[in-house]
């Protein structure tokens, strides 16, 4: 059944809670709040859902309601409803995480349980847009070979190139979301790619000092891209680091120097969704303000084109974000890498990641099942603990 007995979760140091304004701490108010509504639910898949790692989401869900800690069962049940009927395709042929939502549609007694299956069946169906690609897993390495710089450069050059490829008419109505092949969807299936990539790379790695490496290289990596201003590529790295399969792994980020501490910080403060991404906003203006070549964030662009209400406002929007930063060529030592990143599914990341690093439970009494098994504690270095900036970092490059 899906209340099996299992051991709670450690009360010293939570789980995923790592600033208040985390994507896993909202939720936590969601769930635990007296008086949450549809419509804060609703707002809260809005303004997140570009923070969202769905298997990661669904499993702390389902721990939250297996430890009996959501105060009313009905938001869960119109928190997956709602998810699936306007993110359908974070479930496109992903089959581990529409069983998972079935289950708990039927855990929570449904009287949707049934049409919803269905509705997953079909969805399970299409073609995801994030397909991995296991062909090159030896070259997680290549950037020792080529330097993190040249990497983030040729990245941001390539999620740039990809938005040059959207007709300026594109927004004016809805039929790419139908289309996988479309420009918009080739360009977030990138960032997933990237995302992956970048989790992949940590977790390729056998040895806690090599996952540690990989892990700082990828926050410099985050400086990079921060002072290139493409603040595309720049979440999308930064959301291959906040997968659950990486932030789970409490050991390695514990070692973290500071100074790429203090980079994946900032950067994770900047795309913090609160008053509508006001500090993403904040620089970016300021980056167009100063005259620099600068690059939207591609997710929250979406957000904000789908909000204006006519023809010529939306294809003014897209010429505009085209002027920003010039269309550049990738070096050719990286042309056949840059758009071909190996990667693994969210699945395959988590399962390596428990097999590397074992849930830290609580207490040792209990028997969890397997299903249950994905339940671990979460002491990930904190904003409080050794977190200095200094003149290397992030914040130095305006």
């Amino acid at each position: 059944s899906f209340l099996v007995p299992c051991c709670r979760m450690s009360k010293k140091t939570g789980f995923f809670l790592v600033k208040k304004d985390n994507i896993y701490a909202k939720l936590e108010s969601l769930l635990s709040g007296l008086e949450t509504n549809t419509e804060q639910v609703k707002e809260f898949l809005k303004f997140y859902h570009i923070h969202i790692d769905p298997l990661g989401m669904i499993q702390y869900i389902r721990s939250k309601l297996a430890n009996r800690e959501v105060q009313d069962n009905e938001i869960v049940h119109q928190l997956l409803l709602h998810w699936v009927d306007t993110y359908p395709q974070d479930f496109a042929g992903e089959s581990r995480r529409i069983e998972l939502v079935v289950d708990m549609l039927h855990f929570l007694e449904s009287p949707h349980a049934l049409e919803y299956q269905q509705k997953l069946k079909e969805v399970l169906k299409q073609d995801p847009l994030f397909k991995p690609n296991r062909a090159s897993q030896s070259t997680f390495d290549v950037i020792s070979q080529q330097g993190t710089e040249n990497i983030a450069k040729a990245i941001a050059n390539h999620c740039r190139n990809l938005f040059e490829e959207i007709p300026n008419e594109t927004f004016t109505t809805e039929a790419w979301k139908a289309n996988p092949d479309h420009p918009v969807n080739k360009l977030l299936s990138y960032t997933s790619t990237v995302s992956s990539w970048a989790a992949a790379s940590v977790i390729s790695k056998t040895d806690r000092r090599s996952q540690a490496a990989i892990l700082a290289t990828f926050c410099e990596m985050l400086f990079f891209l921060y002072k290139t201003k493409n603040f595309t590529a720049l979440l999308a790295v930064l959301k291959g680091l906040n997968k659950i399969s990486i932030q789970r792994m409490s050991s390695v980020w514990k070692t973290l120097p500071s100074k790429s501490a203090a980079n994946y910080e900032l950067v994770d403060t900047i795309f913090s969704p609160g008053n509508t991404y006001e500090n993403y906003r904040r620089k970016l203006q300021s980056s167009i303000a100063a005259g620099k070549n600068c690059f939207p964030c591609f997710e929250i662009f979406i957000i904000d084109i789908e909000t204006l209400e006519t023809t010529e406002d939306k294809v003014a929007l897209v010429v505009n974000t085209k002027e920003l930063s010039p269309v550049t060529e990738i070096p050719d030592s990286l042309r056949a890498f840059i758009p071909n990143l190996p990667s693994l599914s969210d699945d395959v990341l988590l399962e390596l990641s428990l097999n590397l690093y074992k849930p830290a439970l609580a207490e040792a009494q209990s028997v969890i099942s397997e299903k249950q098994s994905f339940l671990f504690t979460y002491d990930k270095l904190t904003p409080t603990e050794t977190l200095t900036l200094n003149t290397e970092s992030c914040s130095s490059s305006e």
